[in-house]
């Protein structure tokens, strides 16, 4: 997907081209969300541990969970903010602004615990890149935000409160994240250098074949850990932070000020995504993967494939000059 970004955008415009038709997508997939929580739509049980006490519902949009719509929007809302701030003309602004919000809705509609912590980290890297002189008022913001929604919101309470309860811990260490992490560890020792193969536990894989009595890891780097062991889990972060180093140094390469409003929404939601990967499956679930290295070779793109491409334009000119002069 890195290295397909760089013929489909052949100038800023495509890749901006690109990004609208993502947001666009999400703002549909976004209303959907909302119009689910809105209606009530019935959810599975297990999408709510009965011991939090009465949650109506949890929106989950086109996907098969309320955290994978989460982890879709948390990706997304940093790259929409970053096009709002690039945005000069009034009309686009306001439309980045509706994307946005809608799915900001969408997000707390999910009542995805990991969905807000991350996605409010991935806007704290934001404006830290940004600019660092907002970080205290944008908290300000965020805490208003997160006390209205308690108000006006009980299943929000709810989900917040639970988090800290010995009931969580005695049902997370039972059968939750806590449990699945043991288990994983437990896994990892008996293969603990080269795992016990791709697709043997806690993947999609594993889950779909029915291997090894295998669950749901909830945890991108302790499955790679199992499946792969120490050496596939260092290749991987490995991996991870060149993606997110070159990245970062990748901005102070784009001159263009509105393209770096792009690059550094973009990156925000990498950082999301990576983050996400301690508490779900991210990278395994096929969009999300396709974006996150799609948004990669955007900025590789804005930083770097731009004089490339200029550089084949001059070269095509003069080689008509040079056939005229022929």
């Amino acid at each position: 997907m890195v290295f397909r970004c760089n013929p489909t955008s052949e100038n800023p415009e495509g890749a901006k081209r690109i990004i609208n038709i993502v947001l666009l997508t999400a703002l549909f997939v976004a209303l959907y969300g909302i119009y689910q929580f809105i209606v009530g739509v019935e959810i599975p049980s297990s999408w709510v541990d009965q011991a939090e006490g009465k949650v109506r519902t949890r929106a989950f949009s086109i996907f098969t969970s309320p955290n994978m719509l989460a982890g879709y929007l948390s990706l997304l809302i940093p790259v929409s903010v970053g096009m709002l701030f690039a945005e000069r003309n009034r009309t686009r602004k306001i439309y980045y602004g509706i994307v946005t919000a809608c799915m900001g809705f969408a997000l707390l509609f999910t009542l995805s615990r990991s969905g807000w912590i991350f996605c409010f980290c991935a806007m704290l890297f934001y404006v830290w890149m940004k600019n660092r002189k907002f970080i205290v008022p944008m908290l300000l913001c965020m805490l208003a935000l997160f006390i209205l929604s308690v108000i006006f919101m009980p299943s929000v309470a709810n989900r917040i409160l639970y988090l800290f309860s010995p009931a969580y811990y005695a049902s997370s260490s039972s059968g939750g994240r806590i449990y699945r992490a043991i288990k994983g560890f437990e896994l990892w020792k008996q293969y603990p250098l080269f795992g016990m193969g791709l697709g043997q536990f806690g993947g999609s894989v594993a889950l779909s074949h029915k291997l090894n009595n295998t669950f749901s890891m909830d945890n991108y780097y302790i499955k790679t850990a199992v499946e792969m062991g120490l050496v596939g889990l260092i290749a991987l972060i490995v991996l991870l932070y060149n993606t997110f180093i070159h990245c970062y140094r990748a901005l102070s390469k784009i001159a263009d000020q509105e393209q770096k409003d792009w690059a550094m929404g973009i990156l925000a939601g990498l950082v999301c995504v990576i983050l996400y990967n301690l508490t779900e499956n991210m990278l395994e679930i096929p969009l999300l993967s396709s974006y996150f290295w799609m948004f990669a070779g955007i900025i590789m793109f804005l930083a770097y494939g731009q004089n490339n491409v200029t550089r084949k334009e001059d070269l095509a000119i003069s080689d008509r000059q040079a056939g005229r002069k022929g």
